[in-house]
């Protein structure tokens, strides 16, 4: 299949979508970060999600305790994705996503094949906890290679920028960030976007789409 390096635009719809396919090599493992207006989105990305789509996914919603179980608990019942909060010690699955806590940071850690994550109570990053960045690095340093599918929806400030950039180092990362004209905050897109770490901006109507074509 022929190679082409990605580039960025805001409609997915004009995306040769065969050869990005290629040119990612399919993920191992799905990151999605979002703030302001992300559960909205969410709920919006998770309903067009099947069964099919057997990759583990970590989410970081920035929210305080107690209001992450009640959105994973909203969210398995729109999916065809088991969608639950984190808790310490989880194991990744295929088809299954997990929503770090309000209130802690999410971490993943690696013993063989073997991947589990962790909530830490370390300080706030980025003036939140969960932190996007935190968990990202987690995934950048213990699954050096993988394939990784990252996601930055709607929301404010630039979490999720340091994050994106150690994964482009360490994993083989590409980047989706959601479009201006679809976010309620364009702020982390943004961020990302203008760092020149997004392969592509897309509609959030697209996203799930982009999301089974690339797993």
């Amino acid at each position: 299949m022929e190679k082409i390096q990605p580039k960025n635009t805001e409609h997915s719809m004009h995306i040769n979508m065969e050869k990005k396919v290629g040119e990612f090599y399919r993920a191992d493992l799905v990151l999605i970060a979002s703030s302001t207006g992300g559960p909205d989105a969410l709920k919006v990305i998770c309903s067009e999600l099947t069964e099919e789509v057997q990759r583990p996914f970590l989410v970081v919603q920035h929210m305080p305790p107690d209001f992450t179980g009640a959105l994973a608990r909203s969210l398995n019942k729109k999916s065809g994705l088991t969608i639950e909060e984190a808790k310490d010690g989880d194991v990744l699955e295929k088809g299954k996503m997990l929503i770090a806590p309000g209130g802690a940071h999410m971490i993943l850690s690696a013993n063989g094949i073997k991947k589990t994550v962790h909530m830490i109570n370390a300080p706030y990053v980025n003036g939140v906890r969960p932190s996007a960045d935190v968990l990202f690095r987690s995934v950048a340093e213990n699954w050096v290679g993988s394939n990784v599918l990252a996601v930055i929806l709607t929301g404010m400030g630039s979490d999720g920028v340091a994050g994106v950039e150690i994964l482009k180092k360490k994993c083989n990362c590409y980047c989706i960030t959601q479009s201006e004209s679809t976010c309620v905050v364009y702020g982390m897109p943004k961020s990302v976007f203008e760092a020149g770490l997004s392969d592509e901006a897309v509609d959030l109507q697209h996203i799930a789409m982009r999301i089974k074509q690339l797993v």
